[in-house]
């Protein structure tokens, strides 16, 4: 998973294709155990899409934008388009089934 800020997100987001956005924060301790797992699932499922993380505390516009209350949440795009959200520290069963939902 790749750290990003705002400005790398803008960047990314009007390329086209999938890519999944994990808003989260250092402090936040259900991030820390998200984060691990989705590391795994990209190495783990094959062609998924790439991963990135967004810290909320420095990304404010995006996190308004997006109207993220609850960390960590995980955000689908497709082509810069919101297609599903997850919100907490899922099962790494249930993330996995969610992104196999979304392969092509």
């Amino acid at each position: 998973m790749t750290q990003i800020d705002e400005k790398e997100f803008e960047d990314l987001r009007s390329k086209e294709g999938k890519m999944l956005i994990l808003f989260s924060a250092d402090w936040c301790g259900p991030c820390k155990i998200l984060k691990p797992q989705l590391d795994s699932l990209a190495n783990e499922i094959p062609g998924v899409f790439p991963f990135y993380s967004i810290d909320v505390n420095d990304s404010e516009k995006v996190t308004k934008e997006f109207g993220i209350r609850n960390i960590p949440t995980g955000i689908i795009l497709e082509n810069g388009e919101e297609k599903t959200r997850f919100l907490g520290a899922k099962p790494k069963d249930q993330i996995k089934k969610l992104l196999e939902n979304f392969l092509v």
